[in-house]
């Protein structure tokens, strides 16, 4: 969701790759980032009830440490470096482009509704005012349509580091994936950059 700004904890069976990482570093909340690991996921979930989520994340560790830990990185070190001469963090999920972007009001939804070929040039575009490109890349979306006129967006996701992006099109295909959907049942996909409505 466009609301979030950040992740506080992550659950998986092994500690992230090196290429994980360096997306997750982009993340404003990652100093603060706990690790869970899958195992004891469920422990959380059981917690008592009035139990504060912030009192249950403490007892896992931080992934920052984590990561440092499992040494040897190379994203920490290219991150350590990028530092020196950048000066700033990750601002992934609270950049400008994200959090300024209007949603489309009740009236727009209800005339592109009609034509889905408009709809998915009007996706694309909010896809590629979505994306998050720290290096100064080119800002760029997608909007991936099914042979069932089903649409998913897809927005770049860059790195500083220049390791662990995802692509429009990954992050789209992504989506599609976690739908149940294969990419046999694509029949088109719209491409846009904020400055122009389709590519």
């Amino acid at each position: 969701s466009k609301r979030e700004d950040g992740i506080d904890a992550l659950a998986s069976e092994e500690i992230p790759c090196s290429l994980s990482a360096d997306l997750l570093l982009e993340l404003s909340s990652f100093e603060n980032m706990r690790w869970l690991e899958y195992h004891l996921a469920a422990e959380a979930e059981a917690s008592p009830v009035g139990t504060s989520i912030g009192k249950v994340l403490r007892k896992h560790p931080l992934m920052n440490n984590l990561l440092r830990e499992s040494a040897p990185y190379p994203g920490m070190e290219r991150m350590s470096t990028w530092k020196r001469t950048h000066r700033h963090d990750g601002t992934c999920l609270q950049h400008w482009n994200t959090t300024r972007s209007p949603a489309p009001s009740d009236s727009a939804r209800d005339a592109a509704h009609a034509d889905v070929g408009k709809r998915q040039a009007e996706l694309a575009k909010t896809a590629a005012d979505e994306a998050y490109c720290p290096r100064g890349e080119n800002l760029v979306g997608c909007a991936v349509r099914t042979f069932d006129d089903a649409l998913f967006a897809g927005s770049a996701l860059m790195t500083r580091t220049g390791y662990g992006g995802i692509s429009p099109i990954g992050a789209a295909l992504i989506s599609m994936r976690a739908h149940g959907r294969t990419f046999s049942d694509i029949v088109s996909v719209a491409w846009a950059s904020p400055e122009s409505s389709q590519a």
